[in-house]
């Protein structure tokens, strides 16, 4: 592609993501002038809620879309990625932490971990699931993420304005739920004395913790095999050598 024709197809690019924000009723606070350092971002506004929108221009890959926002409230943690080939086996290991949603074809497709648990199928609803499931997949994403008081998501594709549409409403959708979560126990509500119903919004500190150990432990796990097998490799070449005529 010459720099003229990839100067105007991102300008077009640039061009319908601005106005899929528009459509989706966000009022833009900064819009970009082309790209700057190989990627063009987009900020937009909705009813106090604010969304960035960053298109990068990747000159090893496709091209990448990033929809994130601040998510301030329970301190709980998800991340969604693509299940890669052959990483079945590495769940049995214990390698691969995966929390289970309930469907069987998303479950199939994405490796879920969330702490607490429960975390997963509160903020991953049926209609979540399905925007998700519809963008571009490969083996990177799309990526979604809910840590250190902030949502992301991402995926590699050329820009879409329907993807990014899907995108915003998986970002708005987990965004609304996370400010609907409150800490305490489930069964007994929250607040000081645990009073109240809370249902499956109520976050346990207890199963939060419970939940980050797991994560920890599995990748310690990973890095033991890892290394291992690093080191069985090493002595075979060794041994190899040692014995070569």
């Amino acid at each position: 592609m010459g720099d003229a024709s990839k100067t105007e197809r991102w300008s077009f690019w640039i061009d319908d993501a601005v106005r899929a924000l528009r459509v989706a009723g966000f009022t833009l606070v900064s819009e970009p002038d082309g790209l700057i350092g190989r990627r063009a971002v987009m900020v937009g506004e909705r009813d106090g809620w604010t969304v960035t929108c960053t298109l990068r221009d990747d000159r090893t890959g496709p091209p990448s879309t990033e929809v994130r926002c601040r998510a301030e409230g329970v301190p709980v943690e998800l991340t969604l990625r693509p299940e890669l080939v052959g990483e079945g086996f590495d769940k049995l290991l214990g390698m691969t932490v995966d929390q289970p949603v309930g469907d069987e074809e998303f479950d199939r497709v994405f490796v879920i971990a969330s702490a607490p648990r429960s975390v997963a199928s509160s903020l991953l609803l049926a209609p979540l699931r399905e925007k998700l499931s519809a963008l571009p997949r490969s083996s990177e994403g799309p990526a979604l993420s809910l840590k250190h008081g902030e949502i992301v998501l991402r995926w590699w594709a050329e820009p879409d304005s329907d993807h990014l549409a899907a995108g915003i409403e998986v970002v708005a959708g987990m965004h609304r739920l996370h400010r609907q979560m409150v800490e305490g126990d489930g069964a007994f509500g929250h607040g000081p004395f645990r009073q109240g119903a809370a249902g499956d919004r109520a976050i346990d500190p207890t199963a939060r913790e419970t939940a980050w150990q797991r994560f920890a432990q599995a990748r310690r796990r990973t890095a033991t095999v890892l290394t291992a097998a690093t080191l069985a490799g090493v002595g075979f070449l060794a041994a190899v050598i040692t014995h070569h005529p």
